[in-house]
């Protein structure tokens, strides 16, 4: 059950990504670690899950909308959320 509940909170994460230009620096990069952050935070705590993957995807929307130039690096860290995610959760 915890395991679905993380896997439903990223994919939920995930799939609220828009696409978005803007910022700069490796969006992709910090896209990642924060998704292996939150997915560590969430297996410590599962009862704290869902705000940990509210905060991940306000996390996400930070990057995408001030660290992001083009429309390349959104999808790129949209592509490595969802990767991330899909590790951490062993799939």
């Amino acid at each position: 059950m915890k395991k679905f509940m993380l896997a439903v909170a990223a994919l939920i994460a995930v799939s609220s990504l828009s696409l978005v230009s803007c910022g700069g620096g490796d969006p992709a990069a910090k896209a990642t670690a924060a998704v292996e952050k939150a997915m560590k935070a969430a297996k410590e705590d599962p009862t704290k899950a869902l705000e940990i993957m509210t905060n991940l995807q306000e996390d996400i929307e930070d990057i995408l909308k001030n660290d992001c130039k083009t429309a390349e690096d959104s999808a790129a860290v949209e592509a490595a959320v969802e990767k991330a995610a899909k590790a951490a959760m062993g799939l």
